[in-house]
């Protein structure tokens, strides 16, 4: 999805000293062939749970997969295996009116809901969980929310938050922290925005010790 792409390019030892390359000297590359390929979509995991606001994730998170042309997974967790079933019937239903349905898979785990959830991610190193979020529960320590979403981030993967009814993002804010964990929001957050056709606002908030250096350089 980018516009640039960076090249690493290896000699060959025998041939080293023949080229008189040193390190840090500009190096202008042809190629006699180029293949292009379409930019993967966003690897989305729904956390599908029944009702409110759960039933806002689903929807917000259906309509992102389908714009950024990504595989998705309805995903699911009951307390009983006796439940299993039901929920699996009701996510196929969910995902059968969908455009992306070709792309979208269904899972219903039973046992802890946050714990299952957790373990759907590792297996399927996706990019983004879409989940609701009861901001009042979570505030109260009454939810499970709070709880799966630091274990997301600890493992790489990025969270949206879904509280009410929403669209596809048409304007997107960015707010980035500088050096590499910076440039991974951007990048990530950009991905996002390309496919959706999304303007961005990226926003850095500079300390009052930011040498001028340091500035510049954000």
């Amino acid at each position: 999805g980018r516009t640039a792409v960076s090249v690493e390019a290896l000699v060959a030892s025998d041939i080293y000293q023949e080229l008189s390359m040193a390190v840090g000297l500009p190096v202008h590359v042809s190629f006699q062939r180029v293949q292009i390929l379409e930019p993967g979509g966003l690897n989305i995991v729904i956390h599908a749970e029944e009702g409110h606001p759960g039933d806002f994730a689903i929807k917000f998170g259906l309509e992102l997969a389908t714009a950024t042309k990504g595989p998705a997974l309805l995903f699911d967790c009951v307390r009983e295996q006796s439940a299993v079933t039901k929920a699996r019937e009701r996510l196929e239903r969910i995902g059968a009116s969908s455009p992306n349905a070709s792309r979208l898979a269904t899972r219903v785990r039973h046992g802890n809901s946050s714990l299952q959830l957790i373990l759907e991610l590792q297996a399927r190193q996706c990019d983004l969980l879409v989940m609701g979020w009861d901001a009042e529960k979570s505030m109260l320590g009454q939810g499970r929310s709070a709880r799966t979403v630091r274990e997301a981030l600890l493992h790489g993967v990025g969270v949206c938050l879904v509280q009410n009814e929403a669209v596809s993002p048409k304007r997107m804010l960015i707010c980035t922290a500088a050096g590499e964990p910076g440039k991974r929001d951007v990048s990530f957050g950009g991905r996002i925005a390309r496919r959706v056709g999304a303007q961005v606002t990226v926003l850095h908030v500079l300390q009052e010790s930011t040498s001028q250096s340091q500035q510049e350089r954000i």
